[in-house]
């Protein structure tokens, strides 16, 4: 629920990120909305109906099945990994995934994808745990393409193509530009 402080309702929170203002942003996993913390303590719903679903919209219209990353874009625009819709989104509308989960690269909702975690490069790339055994990247124009894994739900260091991943949960980027992933 809505409130300020220790008065505001999370139902597994899953990831937050921060504007330039110093407002949160939190995927209210449980409740299946996007919430919003100002600095000062006071949350509010800024998308996502609490029941779940799917729907590209403005506002609570834009409903969410299981959000689990978020992450401004250079934009500043909130993108999120809707995982249970299988998509990766803007508020307003899918950016990419077509709700299949069974990873298939392509452009925009041509692509299929698992999305759990999310980070974004400099150069506007975004990088997504795909929840199942791929890391994948997504350019700026929404092409989404493997990164990392060798298609084996396994687990094996090395290169992009030798290296192994069993369901991936996280994952973030150093300043020197390497990916560091929680695999599960």
């Amino acid at each position: 629920a809505n409130g300020e402080g220790i008065l505001a309702e999370f139902s597994s929170p899953r990831a937050i990120t921060r504007d330039a203002q110093g407002n949160f942003y939190i995927t209210n996993t449980g409740k299946n909305i996007i919430n919003k913390m100002t600095s000062g303590g006071t949350v509010t719903t800024i998308a996502g109906d609490g029941i779940g679903g799917y729907a590209d919209g403005v506002g609570t219209s834009a409903i969410f099945s299981f959000p689990t990353g978020i992450i401004f874009d250079q934009q500043q625009n909130l993108i999120i990994a809707d995982l249970a819709n299988a998509r990766i989104r803007k508020l307003v509308p899918t950016s990419a995934g077509n709700g299949a989960v069974d990873f298939l690269a392509g452009n925009g909702t041509a692509a299929q994808l698992t999305p759990s975690s999310i980070i974004m490069d400099d150069k506007s790339n975004l990088y997504v745990a795909d929840g199942t055994k791929y890391i994948l990247k997504m350019t700026s124009t929404g092409d989404v393409s493997i990164f990392a894994g060798n298609g084996l739900q396994a687990f094996a260091d090395g290169l992009n193509d030798i290296s192994s991943f069993n369901i991936p949960q996280g994952i973030t980027i150093t300043k020197g530009g390497d990916l560091i992933v929680s695999d599960t």
